[in-house]
């Protein structure tokens, strides 16, 4: 969602300078993203902002320093700052598909669950044939009391 906001943003960006030969101000990139509201965010992208002039250290300490006619692209998530650099195309945003995995990687998390469900499978089977067992021996028993 990040990512694509700020693809969105960027070629606004792009087609701004292309038709006036300037970045857009921060106001007018504010009243942009007011209109564009439901494109580019969501309940967990609160905002989008954009540096031309003054960037964040963070930014250039992550992706490098900036050319002269640049700028950056920071979105706030609440904690922290995730910014995206249109000069080389990278951003701080980090997808390792390893961090969502509880063994690392989605073979070894399917064999779990496949593991897991066997064992529920093998526990609910002896759960069921317990009681036809005992059925069968407290009504053996009945039958010798009387």
């Amino acid at each position: 969602m990040i990512e694509a906001a700020f693809n969105i943003a960027q070629n606004h960006i792009d087609e701004f300078k292309n038709e006036s030969g300037r970045f857009p101000s921060r106001e007018e990139f504010s009243e942009w993203t007011e209109l564009h509201k439901e494109d580019l965010y969501s309940r967990y992208l609160p905002s989008l902002f954009l540096s031309v002039t003054d960037f964040p250290e963070d930014a250039i300490d992550e992706l490098g320093e900036p050319p002269k006619d640049s700028y950056v692209l920071a979105c706030w998530r609440n904690e922290w700052y995730e910014y995206y650099a249109p000069w080389n195309k990278t951003s701080t945003l980090e997808f390792n598909p390893k961090n969502y995995y509880i063994l690392g990687g989605a073979i070894k998390d399917g064999i779990l669950l496949i593991c897991i469900g066997l064992i529920f499978l093998l526990v609910s089977v002896g759960l069921w044939r317990k009681p036809a067992q005992l059925e069968k021996i407290f009504s053996i028993n009945c039958a010798h009391s009387f």
